[in-house]
């Protein structure tokens, strides 16, 4: 049941970005819903977590359903992992590129949709020396 209710969405980032990575010959580590205590004692669960080539950190929120409410937590949790804007990732199914490219500049994340996401990472990573 959890699948279909958004695990799929975490499962097609890793997926995608994986096989990306491994096309490039880029090394990574990486880690699928797990937990992170910050120092105020707040747990939250991070969807998706890479890191290339030993020092790159990129993270992938995803949501499948409404996502709005989320957006300035998702902002604050980028800052205190210390992730830059442009490797912390807000994937929304659906969304209108004209609505990513607004959201993405009012907030502190990057926020993409399906059809945007791979040729997003594809040319982050073109111009990112790793």
């Amino acid at each position: 049941m959890n699948f279909f209710n958004g695990d799929w969405l975490e499962w097609y980032a890793f997926m995608k970005v994986a096989s990306l990575l491994l096309k490039q010959r880029l090394n990574f580590s990486v880690l699928r819903n797990f937990e992170i205590l910050f120092a105020d004692n707040k747990k939250h669960e991070l969807d998706v977590f890479f890191v290339l080539q030993d020092r790159q950190p990129l993270w992938i929120e995803c949501k499948s359903g409404e996502f709005r409410d989320s957006i300035e937590k998702y902002s604050k949790i980028r800052k205190l992992l210390g992730v830059s804007k442009e490797y912390a990732l807000l994937l929304v199914i659906d969304l209108p590129e004209e609505k990513t490219k607004g959201f993405s500049g009012m907030f502190d994340i990057t926020i993409l949709s399906e059809k945007t996401f791979l040729p997003y990472l594809t040319q982050l990573l073109e111009k990112t020396e790793l």
